[in-house]
């Protein structure tokens, strides 16, 4: 494709008058109450202004991450999640991309790509095998919709991964993800949980969710920063851990006590400080822990906090997963081991199961959805078992769930070990910071993970290494070529500003 100015002028003008066009019938359709056409034009119109944004798309697709609760009414699939529409369109100009300009996506690639590429063909052929039908029911969509959320979570990676090789700088699209987190904390988890009185009642709190892991991750990532530590050594990154450590112990999630800590490590070991972070765990934790237990007795602490101390202090409560014990999820993940040995090697299939239906709908299964006040009867019919490996375990096969923890893993070490050979800049920031906020995630996979978890995952690391991939790119290719030649992009600017 032709790249020449008069070229891209006819194609803005080009866009111009479809995007005017758009929106005179959306106009139309609204003044005559067509609300289905106003949705259909409504669309059209925001996926061709979405490309004037193609320098901040990684920034739209992973801080609608953020953006956990809530989701748009589609057709057939019901309700979808942000971040799965902005990654719908951008896959859409990534199809785009490749057949007008014969270009191949990716910089390089490597062994660890195909991992993620068998995950997302297994996951695809054993959708189209199945043929699920669409619903929505209980806790997660069932059907058509759970085999939906997969395919986007399996895909993500390399949608990531071409978004950041488009991007601007990565300073800019950091500040879109915490933009976005913070819209997301103050409107879904603080302003709709006063107006519906939930605030109180919240099962996973809202000092340690989806929506602050963003926020999180940036202030662990930016407490290294070379102009912090010059002025202040490692006090940024100590007030920081203690900060997100004080935050985790008031959640009521339990998986905060291994979160925090993961997330600590790797910002750690990528920056060397290992020790530190140990001693500073150690210090923290005994004493302030055993600081506040001397003050107010355990029984006594507000409920928020007794929840992720009982891992430690043992649960004197059942009713809502006190301790290390947890029969809910116990029942859940019983309940998937007898699925997967039914069909071990290739799973049972997105389709919903009517035997699930019927053993959900019985009085038992209601009784317990009562007690534990989590719907557990709903949460077996779909398929949600608080565990990804167990959800493709069951419907795609324990090998594809295996080779997908591989590839998270591989690419999450691999990531660490590059970053950590790197000299402080940018580009070590960068990465630090998704793998930093992987690594917050990769916690919940196993422990309350379902698509979203999945999807995170694969977009942070598939755009930690279309970084990793840009900037060794940038290396190779002669300095002395004009910037427009070399395909400059977010970290050859940076490394340009740096040196």
């Amino acid at each position: 494709m032709n790249n020449s100015p008069n070229t891209r002028s006819l194609i803005l003008f080009a866009g111009g008058a479809v995007f005017i066009v758009f929106t005179l019938m959306l106009l139309r359709a609204l003044m005559d109450g067509n609300m289905m056409k106003v949705a259909v034009f409504a669309g059209l119109a925001f996926a061709l202004l979405f490309n004037a944004f193609r320098k901040y798309w990684i920034g739209m697709l992973l801080g609608s991450c953020a953006i956990y609760s809530g989701g748009t009414e589609m057709p057939i699939f019901t309700k979808y999640p942000p971040y799965a529409i902005i990654m719908a369109l951008i896959a859409g100009y990534f199809v785009m991309h490749y057949a007008l300009k014969k270009k191949a996506p990716f910089l390089r690639w490597r062994a660890v790509y195909t991992l993620f590429l068998l995950v997302a063909v297994a996951v695809t052929a054993r959708i189209i095998y199945d043929r699920p039908g669409a619903g929505s029911l209980g806790g997660s969509g069932g059907g058509l919709k759970k085999a939906m959320d997969f395919a986007f979570a399996v895909y993500a990676f390399f949608v990531a991964y071409w978004a950041t090789t488009q991007a601007g700088t990565w300073k800019a699209n950091l500040r879109v993800i915490l933009v976005i987190s913070l819209v997301s904390y103050g409107v879904v988890q603080l302003g709709l949980r006063v107006l519906t009185g939930m605030f109180e009642e919240s099962v996973y709190g809202i000092s340690f969710n989806w929506s602050l892991y963003p926020i999180y991750a940036a202030l662990i990532a930016g407490s290294f920063s070379p102009k912090l530590r010059r002025l202040f050594s490692l006090t940024p990154f100590v007030i920081a851990s203690i900060f997100i450590l004080g935050m985790g112990a008031i959640s009521q999630t339990r998986a905060a006590i291994l979160q925090v800590p993961l997330m600590i490590f790797t910002a750690a070991f990528i920056y060397r400080r290992i020790p530190t972070a140990f001693v500073m765990l150690a210090l923290v934790g005994a004493v302030g822990m055993g600081t506040l237990l001397v003050a107010i007795p355990y029984r006594e602490l507000p409920d928020n906090v007794r929840r992720p101390l009982s891992v430690f202090m043992g649960a004197d409560r059942t009713e809502r997963s006190y301790g290390t014990k947890d029969e809910f999820r116990d029942e859940l993940h019983e309940y998937a081991y007898k699925k997967i040995k039914q069909s071990p090697y290739i799973g049972s299939g997105w389709a919903f199961d009517y035997s699930e239906l019927i053993s959900a709908m019985s009085f038992s299964a209601l009784a317990k959805s009562k007690e534990y006040g989590h719907g557990g009867g709903q949460l077996n019919m779909t398929g949600a078992f608080h565990n990804v490996f167990l959800i493709l375990a069951t419907s795609n096969g324990v090998p594809t769930a295996f080779v997908q923890v591989a590839a998270i893993l591989i690419a999450m070490i691999s990531m660490a070990f590059y970053a950590r050979k790197q000299a402080d800049g940018p580009t070590k920031s960068a990465i630090t910071f998704l793998l930093v906020f992987s690594s917050c995630v990769f916690v919940m996979y196993f422990l309350n993970g379902g698509a979203w978890d999945a999807f995170a995952l694969s977009a942070a690391l598939g755009a930690a290494y279309a970084i990793r991939d840009t900037d060794e790119q940038s290396l190779e290719e002669p300095l002395s070529k004009p910037a427009a030649a070399r395909g400059q992009t977010v970290l050859e600017e940076a490394l340009t500003q740096t040196t």
